[in-house]
């Protein structure tokens, strides 16, 4: 390409324009860039110096055509009657796009052109630049030689920015509209006129000049100050009163700030400007565009990052710029008082002023008066162009109740109005007469912008608007639609909803200004929509009864009470009242509700000797913990349902408010947990900041004074979430770490107080936090925290965490992990002052029986949606663990039943008290289990989430076994929900039962319904949480039934209770519906079928199905035939979801635990309940990981048909046809449970697939390789004689069990898989290279298939082909499959990465990677050991190349722990690693080598990957020594092919070192 590309630069014959010279430029500059940032670590090529050598030329020759150009102006093209826009101005579109290219955008310092290059393109611009002002400048006088008519100075119109001298018919007036005629077309002109057009030839000569200045202007990106002297230079020179302004304009867009005299020359040929237009009493609309332009520079600088470079060129302090604004200052207000300016004008006189304002609140604040007398301007698009700026002023000043006043005195209009300084009412307004109509839309307008700017004038603004709505009816559609744009601005879905935030005082100010009530309902559809005068009023009345009363308006209280309403004004209400200072009421301090509160609570006599500090006495107990608890959950919603931080703080003051009058009852347990979960989530809101570290304050010094155990418990699970909110909080923005840090002195203050003012008592927790950053503010904290942590083992760390996590919230797991990630993990990796006593220790945790299984129960935790963020940090764990007994035929966890999942291992047993009478309800460790888990959403992120576990528990709490299962529960557990207790109560459970069952009828919701149990574009917490919900509503078991709104919420519940819920409906006899056949039928249809690419719903189910066996299992085994399930049974009348009555119920309840109802398998026709095809779960289960599963499916399938264990007849046939559907489940399922011999008893044929099945399972690859061969050839055969054009041959289906086509695809391009895999084991790797670039040339074969693809990216990185890729459409199976992943297609990315220094390529590809493994693993069964252990391979790979990209691209161990991975694309030199960096690297390569025990297939990926890495890092003495340990390896593993290429690797390295690594050869060749 390199060749090709000069050689079309090398024809220089061929004559170019000015515009195609200009594209080439911009092609070759780009072309550089290019070929620099992709050749980069290859230095400077001759090829870009070429290029660069080429650009200079290119940039000579249009120097050349310019300096040519004498006296024809049409040259330039931009001059000619017949000349088309396009070619009018593609020399300045080409310039532009030249000029933007990047090697001009970086500057010279951080250019990555040759420098030399670079200033000689520089001077080559330098002297292109001069020649076009030359041009200009001689030009100029040969076009006023042309002129046949020469238009004065004085005589030329100012409002159009181009000016055409056509005389018209005298006898016809033109009207001209700036909006239609700002851009009009010479072409256009006899049109618009409808007369004779003469244009004359000045006309040309102004647009001519404009090109020109255009394109000078394009040199301000590369020659910033010598194109501004030469633009200043010729506009002196000029006579055009359009070119000169365009001139100035661009000036002042392009400003020259490192000079004060440039600045101030140009202030005052602007100040001259605008005297000889005041003079000849001119428009000045140009002039104000000019200086709103120059003030929108230093706006756009002072608010920018640029500022600091401002600051060190031209300083914004007096003098200078400072007297330059004054002048402009002067200068804006003499043409405002001139009053020459048109509509357009005088919108740009309001752009002017509002610069001003930010600027120099000084200056424009001699201007405010001007800005708001423009609020009655008479073209209503300037006072819609102000009400939409008029915000600025309240980004100034803080006086907004003030700025409001003078605003709404400012319309000309009479409002209605409540303030602390005003109030007008409704009487005042409506004796004043009907108002403008056009002036009452300049208030909405502008009311709706001050309402979002004005956080303080919010209410007020939004009140006038409504009671507006309400007395001019012609207003209503634009109020609604006024507001609908305030609440969208807000974040609010709808007004209703943002109106919500506002109802309450709006109501109260309503009835101070002596609103109707009857506007008020008229105007109801502003609040909420298709509400009906009656429903409406009760949805007011909780806020306006209160504030009737206290103004005693008795006449609307009466006319209240007669719309019907009297029921609800004899009830008791509570005045409402919001915290806020310095507001009218109904706001008032938080000291004076508080007060208030403590009054109503205690009494008046009370309070005289009680201090509000300490809260309120309450000897009523009206502040119970439960219902302390109820108000939390209130105010919660109140806080979530405020989507603006304006709304929340004010619900937020309530908390302040509650802490406050609590005082001493916050340190309740359940009451301070909820109050830190909920204050700990705002605390990195920057706007709710102060006000959270406030409360959070106050709560603490409450708590130090009434410390218990379990309130440090709860300050400590909570600790490490609220430390790194703060500590991020006071990180600097560009993660500057040599600044000391920023941060409020409240966040500040917390921090301390959590950390070293912390009771001792905390300290354990205080040691778990993650290490502080080294910035100056944490240095004391940091020092503190490392002392507590000299003594603190990082075992216990790990090992104590993992014990509370199971039942930790999502964000508190996230932040622990990430703590406990950067200690364990990341610290102690790359720190080299560690001992070699913790080195080993670390590198021994596959050893540690305790922290494998802690690691494991982690892993367990990633398998739902909210544990994604938290994968790639256990994928390292797990890398550090590493695989258990490589020869195991089940995974198996020490000290476990066997089940890797050990949160769940509940699910996997009946457990040990089953008796022969078969109990339905949950078991006892279930309930327990359930009640953590809901003790865990208690302090969920959703308000819902946490009602709804409050209400469940308030259930369950209240039956027997509920009270039995809290007695098992720590002082800590029990404390958090014994408040949702009061102990056995059967009332409540009735009447919970009875709501659920009234809220499940109305749903009308049936188990018919395919809807439900389809899995299809489903996410499966959404499947299940709905398909559990709906089968407990047929459920008998009470505490299932009490579960169904969690279940409906918590995949987590709905997972946990699933097998539970099958077992009762099997168990319920008293149905009017057939539960077996309708469940049957629905399992197989949308469950245990092909279509289902959802694993997991796969697995719960076969899980399901399982603890049916046992049942089936247990009571056969039991002997006892006999079964007395009447006895128990009651017969009912009911339908299929009816409940049973209040006697019914309670008897459930009470003896749920004793006798519940029996359930009898005898009259089951399955096994398993069900009646389904055995077979087809098999299939199902095989592609769930549930090998062992599929096996005994398939054993009883053979059963079934064959009448005994059978796998059939033997196929003596000489047909190669394919196998028979069961036995080829067999082998599926045989052949990945890492289990050597089973297989010869499966395989009863010698046909050719027989025997490669077989060679693969030996291991004998290059048998397989010549069997595959024949195999395709065999195929070829067939596809020659039958004629067909494929590659792949259509066969009959001979399976009992219907193949999808993309199935029937995968099995016959199987042999061409075969192949490469087979080349790869045996190590021909250039002949692997070769048949798979000649399988991809077959266009429409493969490209869709991701084994194939997986096969060719994990060549390609083996030989290390890393310019390798593949267009394809990703079409691959469902991302809810197991066992497919871009595993080798994104190690070769990340290789490639790592070679070229892409750290966003890099890390992006790692993070994703990990996070797809993890959740393969955490789905996986633990019968797939052959998979989890190849997957931890994969994860060591990935965590090995994280060590070497720090290695690499990182110089310091202090650089890597604070490194961010979202940092853009590295420029620094790699590192060479030395022998003592690589030293981890080797320790662990060594653990892993003695792991694998020799087991090939998962030791030879590694040894390969090893090899490339270390060839990536150019670590030439590791290569060698780790080829000569692979080739020693390998040959243990009978891997003789690969040894030997590896030896003769080696010795190649050898010899072309010049036996510089003479003794490494010679033990190479012993």
């Amino acid at each position: 390409m390199d060749i090709c590309i000069l050689g079309l630069l090398e024809d220089k014959e061929i004559e170019r324009s000015l515009s195609e010279i200009f594209l080439t430029c911009a092609l070759l500059s780009n072309l550089i860039y290019g070929s620099i940032m992709t050749r980069k670590r290859e230095g400077v090529s001759s090829f870009i110096s070429k290029l660069g050598l080429y650009l200079l030329e290119y940039l000579d020759l249009a120097t050349k055509v310019v300096q040519g150009i004498e006296n024809d102006i049409q040259s330039l093209g931009f001059l000619g009657s017949n000349s088309s826009s396009t070619e009018k101005t593609s020399i300045g579109a080409s310039f532009k796009c030249f000029v933007s290219c990047p090697i001009f955008a970086k500057g010279r310092d951080q250019n990555v052109l040759d420098l030399a290059i670079y200033d000689a393109v520089i001077q080559s611009m330098e002297m292109l630049l001069k020649e076009l002002a030359k041009l200009f400048e001689e030009q100029f006088l040969c076009v006023r030689n042309l002129q046949s008519e020469v238009v004065s100075f004085e005589s030329t119109s100012l409002d159009s920015p181009v000016q055409i001298s056509c005389p018209m018919d005298s006898h016809r007036s033109r009207i001209l509209d700036m909006e239609l005629d700002i851009n009009e077309d010479i072409n256009d002109v006899d049109v618009i006129a409808g007369g004779k057009v003469t244009v004359n030839t000045s006309f040309y000569a102004c647009k001519w000049k404009l090109e020109m200045v255009a394109l000078i202007s394009s040199f301000f990106s590369v020659l910033h100050g010598l194109t501004w002297d030469i633009l200043f230079n010729l506009m002196d020179k000029e006579s055009d009163k359009l070119v000169y302004e365009n001139m100035l304009y661009n000036l002042c867009q392009h400003p020259h700030w490192p000079s004060s005299a440039k600045i101030t020359n140009l202030v005052n040929l602007i100040n001259n400007l605008i005297e000889r237009h005041a003079s000849l009493k001119l428009d000045c609309y140009n002039i104000l565009a000019a200086i709103h332009c120059l003030l929108g520079t230093l706006v756009s600088l002072t608010s920018d990052t640029a500022q600091k470079a401002i600051d060190d060129d031209f300083s914004l302090r007096e003098g200078g710029t400072n007297q330059c604004l004054i002048r402009m200052g002067d200068m804006v207000n003499k043409v405002a008082e001139s009053g020459l300016l048109d509509w357009f004008g005088r919108v740009k006189l309001i752009d002017c002023i509002c610069d001003f304002v930010l600027l120099d609140p000084q200056i424009g604040e001699t201007m405010i008066e001007k800005l708001l007398f423009i609020l009655q301007d008479p073209d209503y698009r300037v006072r819609f162009f102000l009400s939409r700026r008029i915000g600025v002023l309240f980004q100034t000043w803080d006086g907004h109740e003030e700025l409001f006043q003078d605003i709404c005195s400012n319309f000309g209009v009479r409002l209605v109005v409540s303030s602390k300084e005003k109030l007008v009412t409704a009487k005042e307004v409506l004796a004043a007469g009907p108002q403008p109509r056009h002036g009452m839309e300049t208030v909405i307008v502008t009311l709706m912008h001050l309402a979002l700017h004005g956080e303080r004038i919010e209410l007020e603004a939004v009140f006038t608007m409504c009671v507006i709505s309400a007395i001019d009816p012609c207003q209503r559609e634009l109020v609604n639609a006024a507001v609908d744009n305030l609440s969208k601005e807000l974040q609010y879905e709808t007004r209703s909803k943002y109106l919500e935030e506002l109802i309450a005082p709006i109501l109260f100010h309503w009835v101070t200004c002596g609103v109707s009530l009857v506007a008020l309902v008229e105007a109801r559809q502003l609040f909420v929509s298709d509400a009906e005068p009656s429903h409406f009023m009760q949805y007011c009345c909780p806020w306006l009864v209160p504030a009737l009363l206290l103004h005693e308006d008795d006449a609307n209280l009466d006319w209240v009470a007669k719309v019907g309403l009297l029921i609800f004004l004899i009830q008791p209400h509570s005045f409402s009242c919001f915290c806020e200072s310095e507001r009218a009421i109904p706001f008032f301090s938080l000291d004076t509700i508080a007060r208030a509160v403590q009054t109503i609570v205690d009494g008046f006599l009370e309070m005289d000797d009680c201090p509000t500090s300490i809260g309120v006495v309450d000897k009523l107990n009206i502040f119970r913990a439960d219902r302390v608890f109820m108000f939390i959950v209130e105010m919660h919603y109140k806080i979530s349902a405020a989507n603006h931080h304006r709304h929340k703080c004010r619900h937020l003051a309530a908390i302040e408010v509650l802490i406050t009058v609590l005082g001493h009852r916050t340190a309740v347990v359940s009451t301070s947990n909820y109050l830190f979960n909920l204050i700990g989530q705002f605390v990195g809101s920057r706007r709710l900041r102060e006000q959270c570290c406030r409360i959070i304050s106050t709560l603490l010094k409450t708590l130090q004074s009434n410390s218990s155990k379990e309130v440090i418990t709860v300050l400590g699970e909570q600790l490490q979430f609220l430390v790194s909110k703060l500590v991020a909080c006071c990180i600097p923005p560009e993660a500057n770490w040599e600044t000391s840090g920023s941060g409020s002195s409240q966040v500040l203050s917390l921090l301390q107080q959590l950390t070293l003012g912390s009771d001792p008592s905390l300290y354990d927790y205080v040691r778990e936090l993650e290490p502080f950053p080294e910035i100056g503010v944490f240095d004391r904290i940091r020092n503190f925290h490392h002392e507590l942590c000299r003594a603190y083992s990082p075992r216990d760390h790990l090992l104590k965490f993992v014990k509370r996590s199971c039942y930790l919230p999502p964000r508190l797991f996230l932040w622990s992990l990430q703590a406990l990630h950067k200690k364990l993990l990341t610290e102690k990796t790359f720190q080299r002052e560690n001992s070699i006593e913790d080195v080993q220790g670390d590198a021994n945790w596959h050893s540690d029986n305790e922290i494998v299984n802690a690691v494991w129960t982690l892993v367990c935790m990633c398998a739902s949606n909210d544990a994604k963020s938290v994968r790639a940090l256990v994928s390292d764990f797990i890398s550090r663990v590493g695989i258990g007994d490589p020869h195991s035929v089940v995974f198996h966890l020490s000290g476990e039943a066997g089940h890797i999942y050990v949160c769940r291992s509940i699910n996997c047993s009946i457990g040990a008290e089953m008796k022969v009478s078969m109990n339905t309800s949950i078991a006892d460790e279930l309930l327990t289990a359930l009640l953590k888990l809901l003790k865990k959403y208690l302090m969920d992120d959703s308000v819902k989430v946490i009602d709804v576990t409050s209400q469940t528990l308030r259930g369950i709490l209240s039956t027997e076994r509920g009270q039995r299962a809290l007695s098992s529960f720590d002082s800590y557990e029990r404390s958090l929900i014994e408040v949702h207790s009061k102990g056995l109560n059967i009332e409540v459970v009735e009447k919970f039962l009875f709501d659920l069952h009234k809220k499940f009828k109305a749903e009308d919701v049936s188990l018919e319904k395919s809807a439900i149990w389809v899995t299809h574009d489903k996410a499966f917490e959404t499947w299940i949480c709905q398909l559990g919900y709906l089968l407990i509503s047929y459920c008998d078991d009470v505490i299932i039934r009490l579960s169904q709104d969690i279940v409906m919420l918590k995949a987590e519940v709905a997972e946990l209770l699933f097998s539970s819920i099958i077992v009762n409906l099997a168990g319920r006899k008293d149905m009017n519906i057939d539960l077996q056949q309708v469940l049957s039928s629905q399992v197989q249809e949308h469950i245990f079928t092909e279509s289902n690419t959802m694993v997991k719903s796969i697995q719960v189910f076969l899980d399901a199905l399982n603890e049916l066996r046992s049942w089936h299992v247990m009571e056969r085994s039991s002997g006892a035939l006999k079964r007395e399930g009447s006895k128990y049974a009651k017969p009912s009348s009911y339908s299929s979801r009816s409940r049973s009555s209040s006697a019914k119920v309670r008897n459930s309840a009470d003896t749920s635990s004793a006798i519940s109802i029996s359930m009898s398998t005898i009259s089951w026709d399955k096994v398993y309940w069900l009646s389904i095809d055995y077979l087809v779960v098999a299939k199902s289960a095989v592609v769930s990981g549930s090998h062992f599963t599929s096996v005994m499916y398939v054993e009883h399938w053979c059963e079934e048909h064959f009448n005994r264990l059978t796998l059939g007849s033997p196929d003596f046939s000489h047909l190669e046809m394919q196998l028979p559907n069961h036995v080829e489940i067999l082998i599926s399922a045989i052949t990945k449970i890492n289990e050597p011999d089973s297989l010869y008893g499966i395989i009863q044929s010698n046909k050719l697939s027989y025997q490669i099945i077989t060679l693969e399972h030996e291991g004998n690859w290059s048998k397989a390789l010549e069997y595959y061969d024949l195999q395709v050839r065999s195929e070829t055969m067939v596809q020659s004689n039958d004629g067909s054009g494929t590659l792949l041959p259509e066969q009959s289906q001979t399976s009992q069990l219907s193949v999808s086509t993309s199935e029937d695809e995968t099995r016959l391009g199987k042999p061409f898989k075969g192949l490469i895999k087979s080349l790869q084991k045996i190590g021909c790797m250039h002949v692997l290279d070769l048949y798979c670039q000649g399988l991809t040339s077959k266009k429409g074969q493969f490209q869709h298939d991701l084994p194939f693809i997986e096969l060719q990216y994990e060549a390609a990185w083996r030989v290390g082909n890393w310019d390798f890729s593949l267009l394809y459409m990703d079409n691959s199976p469902s991302a809810q499959q197991i066992e497919y992943n871009h595993f080798n297609e994104n190690l070769h990315s990340c290789l490639r990465a790592l070679k070229e220094g892409d750290s966003n390529e890099f890390h992006s590809k790692l993070k994703r990677t990990k996070e797809e493994l993890v959740w393969s693993v955490s789905h996986v069964s633990e019968e797939s050991t052959e998979f989890i252990y190849s997957t931890i391979i994969k994860l060591q790979i990935l965590y090995h190349l994280g060590v070497a990209w720090n290695i690499r691209w990182m110089r310091s161990a202090c650089e890597r722990i604070k490194y961010c991975p979202d940092s853009q694309k590295l420029y620094v030199d790699p590192v060479i690693p030395s022998m003592d960096q690589l030293s981890w690297l080797n320790m662990d390569w060594n653990s892993i080598l003695k792991q694998t025990q020799l087991h090939m297939n998962l030791l030879e990926p590694f040894i390969a990957f090893r090899r490339v890495l270390l060839q990536i890092l150019n670590c030439e003495e590791s290569t060698m020594q780790h080829l000569l340990q692979s080739a020693s390896t390998l040959r243990k593993g009978s891997r003789f092919s690969q040894a030997a290429a590896a030896l003769h690797e080696f010795n190649l390295l050898c010899v072309g070192h010049g036996g510089r690594y003479s003794a490494s050869y010679c033990l190479g060749r012993v």
